[in-house]
C-alpha cells in the first residue's frame, strides 16, 4: 500500500482513483483490499519463480539447498533455494535464488526426500542434472545411511552433499555456549518463555 501511495504521487490516474476511493460515499471497487493485495503478490511471485526456473533450465546443472524453519505459528516450512550458473552474454556468475516456502507435513527423511523430489518434478527440473545438495547438520537431513542426502544420492550419485557452513558454525557456537553456566541459564530462560507465550495466546490472555 505504501508503494501504491508513492506511485500515486507521480501517476495522475492512480492518484485520481485513490481520491475517489477515499472521498466516495458509495461503495466502489478499489482493488486495494487485503485479498487483492495478496493476489497481486502471488502473481508477482509466480512470475519471478518462472524466470528463476527458466534460468535454471537454461544453465542445465544446478544445486539444491533446503532448510526447515518453523514460522510464527510453529508450522515447519521448508525453504527451497537453487544454485546455478547464470550465463548472460560474456558474463558468467554463480547465483543462488530463493524459490518458495513449502509446508512440511512429515519430518522423516523419507517424507522430506519425497517432498523435495516431487517439488522438483512439479517445476519440471530434472534431478539427474543436480550436482550438489546442501542441508543443515540435522540427522534426518545429513545422515550418511538413511538421511535425505543419502536417499537423493542413491537416485543421483553426482549430487554431492556439502553440509551448510553456517549451520556448522551455529553448532560450534551452541556447544561453546553450553559449557558456560550463565549462557545456559540465559538461553534456557528464553526458550521456556518462547514455549510459554503461545499457551497464553491459546488461553485468550494478552
Amino acid at each position: 500500500m505504501e508503494l501504491v501511495h508513492l506511485l500515486a504521487k507521480y501517476d495522475p490516474v492512480l492518484r485520481e482513483h485513490l481520491v475517489k476511493v477515499k472521498l466516495g460515499k458509495n461503495i466502489v471497487t478499489s482493488y486495494l483490499s487485503p485479498e487483492v493485495q495478496n493476489e497481486f503478490v502471488s502473481i508477482l511471485a509466480q512470475q519471478v519463480r518462472k524466470k528463476i526456473i527458466a534460468q535454471v533450465k537454461k544453465s542445465k546443472y544446478f544445486c539444491i539447498i533446503f532448510d526447515s524453519t518453523p514460522d510464527i505459528s510453529h508450522k515447519d516450512q521448508l525453504s527451497e533455494v537453487l544454485r546455478y550458473v547464470n550465463m548472460d552474454g560474456n558474463e558468467v556468475k554463480v547465483e543462488e535464488s530463493f524459490v518458495r516456502f513449502i509446508e512440511t507435513k512429515g519430518k522423516s527423511a523419507k517424507e522430506i526426500s519425497e517432498l523435495i523430489l516431487r517439488q522438483l518434478e512439479n517445476d519440471e527440473i530434472q534431478i539427474d542434472d543436480c550436482r550438489g545438495q546442501a542441508y543443515d547438520n540435522a540427522a534426518v537431513m545429513s545422515a550418511h545411511r538413511s538421511g535425505v542426502q543419502k536417499r537423493i544420492l542413491e537416485i543421483n550419485p553426482k549430487a554431492l552433499f556439502v553440509p551448510c557452513s553456517n549451520h556448522s558454525l551455529n553448532l560450534a557456537c551452541i556447544h561453546a555456549a553450553s559449557v558456560v553456566v550463565l549462557s545456559v541459564t540465559c538461553f534456557g530462560t528464553l526458550d521456556r518463555l518462547f514455549s510459554f507465550f503461545p499457551h497464553l495466546r491459546i488461553a485468550g490472555m494478552s
